[in-house]
């Protein structure tokens, strides 16, 4: 015969099933919220760095040669990273 007390004689508490479904339910709502959040603000800054782009190229807004390779070369290197990591998670499976 099974001991329900446990070790120490204290009563051992488990989640239902009804209260893991709804951590669960709660878990996969914040993570779809997060993740509209997430496209929300790629999405805004996509359109913040093109319009930055084209007053650059306009010229209403300065900036010396040397400043504008080095944002090139950042943004270069973060878009190898992050294509690196997708390549990377892509062949794991």
């Amino acid at each position: 015969m099974s001991n329900p007390w446990g070790r120490s004689g204290a009563p051992m508490i488990q989640p239902t099933k009804n209260e893991l479904r709804q951590w669960l339910r709660e878990a996969r709502e914040l993570t779809r919220l997060e993740q509209k959040l997430r496209n929300r603000a790629e999405y805004e800054l996509g359109i913040a760095k093109r319009k930055l782009g084209s007053l650059v190229l306009e010229g209403k807004i300065e900036l010396p040669a040397e400043l504008l390779g080095q944002i090139v070369i950042q943004m270069t290197e973060v878009e190898e990273i992050e294509a690196t990591k997708t390549r990377a998670l892509l062949s794991q499976d």
